[in-house]
């Protein structure tokens, strides 16, 4: 067990160093879907005939669209987010928020494209409606229900800057859930079951150390010394010697007897 820990761990912190990141801060406002893909009847580690609240699962009530924001922070390979999104089309306009943390790992697709896994962690808050915007904060009249979850995915990234990039996210999640509107002794005060979302907006990255840059590597011609200019000899103006570049007495050289 030790073993596949250390490997798993090792996989998500190589990618995130080679990347060159330490600490990087984020805010992306975004629009997506969310909604439930199954309900579970009982708890799989329950031993009684205790079953589930299936209809009122808060992914189910309020599968739709929604608009809102995620922001937090990125340390090597740990993440820690808040997460607030609005339903838009729900019946009662729910309101959605999460408080997340987990590992990812980094990977380059291209020159301006990166994409990263991810296993989050967290609670969720859910309000029944929008009614809560007229108090200073959400009151426990206002919850439709507390959650707990944990979401796989992938997220996609096109980088048009360092720090502006278009961000794609889908991944699927598993929840439990206590709702509000009941006692916590009742046998409908809990929902559990698997939940899917994507997601997509203008996710807004600083690196607050920098990425170190790699330096251009010179090219062979640029090795090479400068060439030297090539000495040239000047032409001697003796005409003799101009004649008889050789030097060598000819006949004509010698005095007359």
């Amino acid at each position: 067990m030790k073993k596949f820990l250390f490997v798993l761990i090792s996989l998500l912190i190589i990618p995130s160093v080679s990347h060159g990141k330490v600490l990087e801060l984020f805010v992306q406002p975004q629009t997506g879907y969310m909604g439930s893909l199954y309900n579970q009847k009982k708890l799989p580690w329950s031993d009684t005939e205790y079953l589930l609240n299936t209809d009122a699962d808060y992914y189910k009530v309020n599968a739709g669209p929604f608009a809102g924001f995620i922001a937090g922070l990125e340390f090597m390979l740990i993440d820690v987010a808040l997460e607030v999104n609005q339903f838009v089309t729900s019946e009662k306009r729910s309101t959605y928020f999460a408080l997340k943390v987990g590992l990812d790992a980094d990977f380059e697709l291209g020159e301006s494209s990166t994409g990263t896994i991810y296993l989050m962690a967290g609670v969720g808050l859910a309000t029944i409606d929008d009614a809560w915007y007229d108090k200073a904060q959400v009151a426990h009249e206002d919850l439709y229900a507390q959650i707990l979850f944990v979401d796989a995915g992938f997220r996609y990234e096109y980088k048009f800057t360092e720090v502006i990039r278009l961000s794609i996210d889908a991944g699927l999640g598993m929840h439990m859930m206590q709702l509000s509107q009941f006692a916590a002794n009742d046998e409908l005060a809990q929902s559990s079951g698997v939940h899917f979302y994507v997601k997509g907006g203008i996710r807004l990255v600083f690196d607050v150390f920098g990425s170190k840059k790699e330096e251009k590597k010179s090219t062979s011609e640029d090795a090479l010394p400068p060439k030297q200019p090539v000495a040239t000899v000047s032409a001697d103006t003796n005409p003799s010697t101009a004649s008889n570049p050789t030097g060598a007495t000819t006949a004509s050289d010698k005095p007359a007897k």
